[in-house]
């Protein structure tokens, strides 16, 4: 791994004659201190993504009485959508029993 780095590095940097080949390592250690503090990042975001695991309290569903995980409103969310559908389908008979009067 460290070999790859100093390979894109030297591969980055123009190597100088022998008068500026000081100059030369220096860039080259700056380019090699630049990608080792990105992997240092890189790992620790995904450390921190990996300790941030959303955790959820089991209930009892008051509306089909199973044990879940989600709530929203106190009932489960595959209750919550089977009344939000329900509720849809409903206004939606309203709405065309509405429109079949107006037609006639």
């Amino acid at each position: 791994m460290f070999e790859e780095i100093l390979k894109d590095a030297v591969e980055k940097v123009e190597i100088y004659p022998e008068t500026h080949f000081k100059q030369s390592i220096d860039i080259i250690l700056d380019q090699i201190n630049l990608d080792m503090v990105k992997i240092l990042k890189y790992k620790q975001n995904l450390m921190v993504k990996l300790c941030m695991r959303l955790i959820y309290q089991e209930f009892v569903c008051p509306e089909c009485g199973q044990i879940r995980w989600l709530k929203v409103k106190n009932m489960c969310v595959d209750c919550r959508d089977k009344l939000f559908l329900d509720e849809m389908s409903q206004s939606r008979k309203e709405q065309h029993a509405f429109n079949e009067q107006i037609c006639i």
